[in-house]
């Protein structure tokens, strides 16, 4: 909405806003869940399975899978009810948190999506 525009429409009791995403619940949890890593370093696990009312570990199954190589390597800790950074996985909490981001996956990749930068 250009400019000016945006007062009068306040003025008239509706919200100024002319473009904009809805955003599905699945973006919703991953937001929450790839916020609290990054944030926090810790997923709480249980809090997130309360809230949405899912199964953590079978909603996140493709995520489950892209960490084992980080729990081989220790940067990761699983267990029910919490994934934790471990302090060396704190330095690549990008990458750990990538493992949940939808649009980050291989399967969404499409010619004309735009590129993301990689951890080297």
């Amino acid at each position: 909405m250009p400019g000016h525009l945006g007062v009068k429409v306040v003025g008239q009791g509706r919200i100024p806003v002319w473009r904009g995403l809805t955003l599905e619940t699945d973006d919703l949890i991953r937001a929450e869940v790839i916020g609290q890593m990054m944030c926090e370093g810790v997923i709480d696990v249980t809090r997130i399975e309360q809230r949405y009312e899912i199964d953590f570990w079978t909603y996140f199954s493709e995520a489950r899978e892209q960490l084992r190589p980080l729990e081989a390597d220790r940067l990761v800790w699983l267990c029910a009810s919490r994934l934790v950074a471990s302090p060396t996985g704190r330095f690549l909490l990008r990458v750990i948190a990538g493992c949940f981001d939808r649009y980050l996956g291989a399967s969404h990749a499409r010619p004309d999506s735009p590129t993301f930068s990689k951890v080297v």
